[in-house]
């Protein structure tokens, strides 16, 4: 769901902010909390991506909401997931909001974690990242990160 028209800035309230965003353009959709929820996630960001002429942008996008949305279905628990996605004149972000305020992300897992390195790939690729109890209902969370246009684009279509 485009949450304005192509070409005007909009402001919105995303998950992590208790002030409203500005951006050039902005989505948002719900996923069901299932093993399917990444692999939707993905499919939104392309296609907003693609729509808004950032094609460069995908790939990495892609990876980065495959992180969150997979941290946000094995940690989050039952429910749903909000998936925000902007993008500004040097920055797209990239919000994941899940129902388990209590399981705050982690960069070092517990030893002898098999998994948990996703946030690794997350702290790698984007510009920045981070977390926050979600400001509409403080029992969701928001795990968000950004990548920058110029870096981003300057690598070439993917």
């Amino acid at each position: 769901r485009v949450l304005g028209p192509p070409g005007v800035r909009v402001s919105f309230v995303a998950g992590g902010y208790r002030h409203p965003v500005h951006a050039e353009r902005a989505a948002k959709t719900t996923l069901s909390s299932t093993s399917a929820a990444p692999s939707e996630a993905r499919r939104f960001v392309r296609d907003s991506l693609f729509a808004w002429g950032h094609r460069p942008l995908v790939g990495s996008a892609q990876l980065l909401v495959s992180e969150l949305g997979t941290n946000a279905v094995v940690h989050g628990g039952p429910g749903e997931i909000v998936v925000f996605l902007a993008v500004d004149h040097d920055r797209v972000r990239i919000e994941v909001i899940d129902g388990n305020v209590a399981a705050m992300p982690q960069l070092r897992p517990p030893p002898h974690d098999e998994s948990s390195r996703g946030l690794h790939i997350v702290d790698a690729l984007a510009s920045s990242w981070g977390y926050a109890p979600a400001a509409d209902r403080h029992d969701r969370k928001v795990v968000w990160c950004e990548l920058e246009l110029e870096f981003a684009e300057a690598q070439g279509p993917q």
